[in-house]
């Protein structure tokens, strides 16, 4: 599975699960809450115009001055990753399960599905959101919230299923936009850390 981030499960008839530590005092005032809502989008190609190379992976996904080098919005030739701001969300996972003896069930697989919208949708995001429309998988991908965090892991996110749709409403107050359906596959929800954009 390209989307590996089940570090911590044990085989599928293994029990012995070994749970992290947690906060010994969860109920008091300083609890941090999250705002969840994700912001950005950056989209790193696996492929180039030759002859341009694809990026790389970047050596630390945590490091904001890395980014900085990495990311360039100018190039057309996919030598470089992408950053893009929006509106966007992440329900619950839709799971495959399996049936396990002695009335055991356990999910297996799991397909999440980010829905992303930008509504800056200038001549240069139509055209990138029109060839994303394509369906092509060839990228990776990480997102960031609101709330100042960033999911990926160091290799990314590798997306099983992309769709983009441009919906033009009838209200008066109503904008255009795009809409990204981003898919992938993994067992586990991707590793996080804080944005490097915060």
């Amino acid at each position: 599975m390209a989307n590996d981030f089940c570090t911590v499960c044990p085989d599928v008839c293994d029990d012995t699960l070994v749970f992290p530590a947690i906060d010994a005092n969860q109920d008091c005032i300083a609890i941090t809450y999250k705002k969840s809502q994700i912001c950005g989008l950056v989209i790193q190609p696996t492929t180039a115009v030759s002859p341009a190379v694809a990026p790389s992976d970047p050596t630390d996904w945590t490091d904001a001055t890395e980014w900085a080098t990495l990311i360039d919005n100018t190039t057309t030739d996919n030598s470089t990753h992408k950053y893009i701001v929006g509106i966007g969300g992440l329900p619950a996972a839709e799971k495959t399960e399996i049936e396990l003896p002695k009335n055991k069930v356990r999910a297996l697989d799991r397909t999440y599905t980010i829905t992303f919208s930008v509504r800056n949708l200038t001549d240069n995001h139509y055209d990138f959101f029109k060839a994303l429309q394509c369906g092509t998988t060839s990228f990776k991908f990480w997102y960031e919230t609101v709330g100042g965090r960033y999911f990926g892991g160091p290799e990314g996110i590798v997306p099983s299923k992309v769709d983009v749709d441009f919906p033009l409403s009838e209200g008066v107050d109503d904008y255009e936009e795009a809409v990204l359906l981003l898919s992938f596959e993994a067992c586990g929800d991707p590793l996080r850390t804080a944005s490097p954009f915060a």
